[in-house]
């Protein structure tokens, strides 16, 4: 509230939490392969840069879409619920249970209408293909323009009352 009743735009304000979130994610994110490639020899790819640019912008996509979920939500409980549902929905649409992104027909068209799947295969690019940043750049940019409008509904949505 205090920084609702400063000058700063609206947009700052919800810009400054999709940093602080996104920042979150990011560090989990790198955590998470950093113990893999130690401890369990997993392969992060011949391309650094593309595996973190794509955890950068899979962070921000995420966050994006959970201020946009705050946004729309009356209570807290329901964004919980909703956020919850949506998420577990959009993973196994995007290919986090089965690869329905190299589907044919439908299946396939729907999976990628959702960021999961874009950042799936981004990292499967970077880390089983070793595909570099130019190769992954495409689902990078498709990351991005989810963040930019769940980020543009939210703020959009979001009631400053």
């Amino acid at each position: 509230r205090r920084l609702l009743a400063s000058p700063m735009r609206h947009s700052s304000v919800i810009g400054g939490t999709l940093l602080a979130y996104s920042l979150v994610v990011f560090m989990q994110v790198i955590l998470l392969f950093a113990v893999g490639a130690v401890v369990f020899k997993m392969s992060v790819g011949d391309s650094p840069v593309a595996l973190v640019v794509t955890t950068l912008f899979t962070a921000i996509a995420a966050a994006s879409l959970g201020l946009l979920v705050g946004a729309v939500a009356k209570t807290s409980k329901q964004a919980d619920t909703v956020g919850m549902i949506l998420g577990f929905v959009l993973a196994a649409l995007g290919g986090s249970i089965l690869p329905l992104y190299d589907a044919e027909g439908f299946m396939g068209i729907l999976s990628n209408l959702t960021p999961h799947a874009h950042a799936l295969q981004a990292y499967r690019g970077v880390m089983v293909h070793g595909s570099g940043m130019v190769e992954v750049l495409p689902h990078i940019t498709i990351l991005a323009v989810f963040a930019v409008a769940f980020f543009g509904i939210a703020v959009w949505r979001f009631k400053f009352d």
